[in-house]
């Protein structure tokens, strides 16, 4: 499966994002990391994982989505509502269900 890591945002964003990427390695062991970012040098020499920039992206959907398994994940805490209003910290806010 490939778990597919979208970081939206600056670098300060990417770093604190490595965090996460070790998450969902320890979730996902054995599953590979695309990690797509605008700044892809905070990862380099992580061997857990490919780094993409949003500006190279040639031929990603033939390598890592047509015809294979995958995951994607692009929550960008920053746009939820608790985190908007105050109510929640960043580290604490999870995608409302309808």
């Amino acid at each position: 499966m490939n778990n597919i890591f979208q970081i939206d945002g600056g670098m300060g964003k990417s770093i604190a994002a490595t965090a996460v990427c070790k998450a969902i390695k320890t979730q996902y062991p054995n599953d590979e990391l695309i990690v797509i970012t605008a700044y892809p040098e905070v990862f380099l020499g992580n061997p857990d994982m490919k780094a993409y920039n949003f500006n190279d992206m040639r031929y990603f959907y033939e390598q890592y989505i047509e015809g294979r398994e995958y995951r994607i994940m692009a929550h960008n805490p920053y746009l939820e509502t608790g985190f908007i209003k105050g109510d929640t910290h960043r580290s604490k806010v999870v995608i409302q269900k309808n």
